[in-house]
């Protein structure tokens, strides 16, 4: 895996580059995946307004979406046609993952409360629509490569009871051991963030025809809340290459 270093001020400390290894077929669409390594923090020792926070990004949602259907949402939307086009998974039985949490604010007026850095993620997740997703980068085995599967790897994700095999030609993110997603909608169980994770990769997944800056400015806004929030320093970028 190529790192490459350079000085960046953005955070106000020198850092470095990771590059996920984009192994893919030629013909594949191109689209951009950006993230961030925040390390030391710790959410047994956070002092934060849940409630208030989760009531900012329900007026957030709300006032969206009174202006637009979620069925029309230009970032939704991308995401949908990914799914149906490209990964092959019907959006109406699985849906993004950002919908998801987005009709579930509308709904129920909260989300589901699991930890500080999920809930601060999950909500401008459903603010911007743009899909996240966070690995305790300290479960990570090495280089992360995404490609598709050959049907010959397992997969246990979230929320799953047992593990599965999966069939080939599935998109995933895989480190040197196992697979780690299955992009852009499940994470592996074994590297989700949990309240003793001292060190994440945060990842805003794109998909194609979703601009830069879009990705950009919510993983920009995730990674300000859980500095405000939780704590800890960015110490390195990611990106796809």
């Amino acid at each position: 895996m190529t790192v490459i270093r350079f000085d960046h001020r953005r955070y106000g400390r020198t850092k470095m580059t990771h590059l996920i290894k984009r192994d893919l077929p030629r013909e594949f669409p191109s689209f951009s995946l950006f993230g961030v390594i925040i390390s030391d923090i710790d959410q047994k020792d956070v002092n934060w307004d849940r409630h208030s926070f989760i009531e900012l990004y329900y007026q957030k949602v709300r006032k969206k979406y009174l202006t637009v259907s979620l069925g029309e949402d230009p970032t939704l939307k991308l995401y949908r046609q990914f799914y149906w086009k490209v990964i092959k998974v019907d959006p109406t039985k699985q849906r993004p993952v950002s919908e998801v949490l987005a009709r579930r604010f509308i709904r129920r007026k909260d989300l589901p409360m699991i930890n500080p850095v999920v809930d601060i993620f999950n909500a401008v997740s459903a603010a911007t629509g743009v899909a996240m997703c966070a690995y305790d980068f300290d479960k990570l085995a090495g280089k992360l490569t995404m490609t598709l599967s050959t049907g010959q790897e397992t997969f246990l994700g979230i929320g799953m009871s047992r593990p599965k095999l999966l069939e080939s030609g599935q998109l995933i993110i895989k480190d040197e051991n196992s697979v780690v997603s299955l992009y852009p909608y499940r994470d592996a169980n074994h590297t989700k963030i949990t309240i003793n994770t001292r060190n994440i990769l945060l990842t805003a997944d794109g998909v194609p025809g979703l601009q830069g800056h879009v990705l950009k400015d919510s993983l920009n806004e995730t990674v300000s809340q859980i500095l405000q929030n939780v704590g800890g320093k960015v110490t390195e970028d990611v990106k796809l290459t």
